[in-house]
């Protein structure tokens, strides 16, 4: 999903020069120096509750995804932040006795939401979109490409309320990419590409800046290592864009995406070393013409580090969120959350808290409505599963003050964008 600001702060000191106002207090660029938790819902403390994925509108309204088990089955889960609390929705199934779940959210305003995920049942599993319209969420006809194979949602990123864009994966006897494209009437599946036929293809995310252009990022399967994937859309076709791995003989996924336009985008995820079960996070930069890789720490090389959910609103400042665990992941005693924060020359580690001492946590997507205000959601295991949120702040940055400045040159530069 995209969550970007648009840069009115430097049109509008620009402006100012030309009309004969100067600025002469600049906020320095604000930065996620806190993590606390937030108290959100659950549907019972015996149930497992969790949130795969968030979208914020403002400070003061977001919706979190996800699922909650209720003794028979897997069912959508849904809440809601009003600027104080979180609260459960009525959100809608296919069925109580078939598993539902929701894996991703894009938001355009307070009125029009899409959540994508999966529908289970003793056939196959299907695409699930439910849509909010201000008052309810309600199932969205989608499509698939059989309903013989299983068709499963992981993203969607819309741009408005007649444009959307959501990926994921089918099964034909091997795991193939989908994509689905929302044209304000109608879900249509559109051709997108795979490394081959015969090989295991899936998409995780996607981020779209326009009805035109969007962007997803995945993995292939060669040689039984996992390779990276992106992928463009330019309103009518995808196209295969070449993204780098750490070697052939690791694996390497990209899990998270968020761009700002069409020659920026940050995708996330985590590599092996060594050819052994210890990950690293992997983070890759979009400039419009080729991905590169971009530097970006782990814990410790004897943990295993993995990004899940990134959140950028200009070329210098991006959070990504995640989980690290010691060596051993079937072992470990307890995953962390890890959330890491770019300010536009290098990746750091915030610290983030858990809910107890001795809990599991996983951070699975964010979402940044400012510099200085993200929220990031996910689970944390304590008995069972239950929702985590947690806010992401920093300083807020001064009110810019102004005073008179000498007449402005007679020529007027032009502005454009």
């Amino acid at each position: 999903m995209r969550n970007a600001l648009s840069p009115l702060t430097r049109i509008a000191v620009a402006l100012a020069a030309v009309l004969g106002l100067l600025a002469v207090a600049v906020p320095a660029e604000a930065v996620i120096d806190s993590a606390t938790v937030v108290a959100s819902a659950n549907t019972s403390p015996t149930e497992d509750n969790s949130f795969a994925s968030v979208s914020c509108v403002s400070a003061s309204w977001c919706v979190a995804v996800g699922y909650f088990e209720n003794g028979n089955s897997n069912q959508t889960l849904i809440e809601l932040w009003d600027g104080s609390s979180w609260s459960i929705q009525p959100s809608p199934n296919t069925s109580p006795t078939e598993d539902n779940y929701l894996a991703g959210v894009s938001c355009v305003s307070t009125t029009w939401c899409v959540a994508v995920g999966t529908s289970t049942s003793f056939t196959a599993s299907q695409t699930l979109i439910v849509v909010w319209d201000g008052t309810n969420w309600t199932i969205q006809t989608s499509a698939n490409t059989s309903p013989t194979e299983d068709n499963e949602l992981y993203s969607v990123s819309c741009t408005s309320v007649s444009s959307c864009v959501a990926v994921g994966e089918f099964y034909n006897g091997w795991l193939q990419t989908v994509a689905q494209v929302w044209d304000g009437t109608t879900w249509s599946l559109q051709a997108s590409l795979n490394s081959s036929a015969t090989e295991t293809n899936y998409l995780f995310a996607v981020s779209c800046v326009s009805s035109s252009w969007c962007v997803a990022v995945g993995a292939f399967m060669r040689v039984g290592r996992n390779q990276p994937m992106a992928q463009v859309w330019n309103g009518s076709n995808w196209s295969m864009q070449s993204a780098p791995s750490f070697s052939p003989t690791e694996d390497n996924l990209l899990e998270a995406l968020s761009c700002v336009s069409a020659s920026w985008c940050v995708a996330a995820g985590a590599h092996t070393i060594n050819n052994e079960d210890v990950y690293e996070t992997m983070v890759q930069v979009w400039d419009g013409s080729t991905w590169s890789m971009q530097a970006s720490p782990s814990t410790s090389q004897t943990e295993s580090n993995d990004l899940f959910g990134m959140s950028c609103l200009s070329v210098s400042f991006c959070v990504a969120v995640g989980e690290y665990h010691d060596n051993d992941y079937l072992t470990s005693t307890y995953q962390r959350s890890l959330v890491e924060v770019w300010d536009g020359s290098a990746w750091t580690i915030q610290p983030s808290p858990s809910p107890g001492p001795q809990v599991r946590t996983y951070m699975n997507s964010v979402s940044c409505v400012s510099d200085w205000q993200c929220s990031a959601v996910g689970d944390y295991l304590d008995g069972t599963f239950k929702t985590l949120v947690l806010a992401l702040t920093g300083p807020e940055p001064p009110t810019t003050t102004t005073t008179s400045a000498p007449p402005a040159d007679p020529v007027a530069p032009a502005f454009t964008g």
